[in-house]
């Protein structure tokens, strides 16, 4: 058990590909994904999702939030949506969003700050 924690903790924190890099090799990555590795990285961040019809939703990516593993259907929930109306910070909403991933053209993360009274402008 101690064993498969260590080497959990481990995976999840890139140790030992860091050490391998150190040495000169170029390991495989064992996530088979950007969007997998991202999300399973993502514990707290301001995300800008564009659809591809040019609706963009932004929002708080916590702990509510969710990102489908499923390689057929990449589908994201943001927990929290925020407006935006250009001249201030974003305004929180008592909505959260669920969009589908044929629907997605990009997605933005920006890490929180310590400043950050709402969003970054």
């Amino acid at each position: 058990m101690i064993i498969g924690f260590i080497s959990g903790v481990s995976s999840q924190r890139d140790w030992f590909f860091r050490i391998l890099r150190r040495f000169g090799f170029s390991p495989i990555h064992i996530v088979p994904n950007a969007w997998d590795y991202k999300f399973s990285k993502t514990t707290g961040e301001w995300v800008i999702v564009t659809l591809k019809n040019d609706t963009i939703f932004r929002g708080w990516w916590g702990g509510l939030s969710f990102s489908s593993s499923d390689v057929k259907e990449r589908d994201v929930l943001i927990e929290q949506v925020f407006e935006e109306d250009g001249k201030h910070p974003w305004v929180p909403t008592r909505r959260s969003v669920l969009i589908a991933a044929g629907e997605i053209r990009t997605i933005e993360f920006e890490p929180e700050k310590e400043d950050d009274d709402v969003k970054p402008k």
